[in-house]
């Protein structure tokens, strides 16, 4: 589901999977998240993911995505959270063409 403006954010899962990490860790790791979101995937390439980041990447931040079929690095619960966002739009569609179409049938 590419295009969602936004993400569900789990604090309590992710205060306990980011609580061995530095600031700049966290800083890091937000940073990708939030981009994977936006662009489906990450190159697996430590330079552009430093450009990306805005800094270096650290080792730990690294080890929360892992390179898929195509090479491109992906955070697994964050694909998750993408299916989900994607069926419950699915779903919310077809409940508003049901009712707008129940709305039309009723002229």
């Amino acid at each position: 589901m590419k295009g969602a403006p936004w993400f569900k954010f789990w604090v309590s899962d992710f205060r306990g999977g980011t609580s061995e990490m530095t600031p700049h860790e966290v800083g890091v790791y937000t940073r990708l998240l939030c981009i994977q979101w936006e662009q489906m995937s990450l190159p697996n390439d430590p330079s552009r993911l430093a450009v990306m980041a805005g800094g270096s990447v650290p080792e730990i931040v690294v080890g929360k995505f892992d390179a898929g079929e195509d090479g491109r690095l992906r955070n697994a619960r964050l694909e998750q959270e993408r299916k989900g966002a994607t069926t419950r739009s699915v779903m919310a569609g077809a409940a508003a063409n049901a009712r707008w179409g129940a709305d039309r049938n009723a002229d």
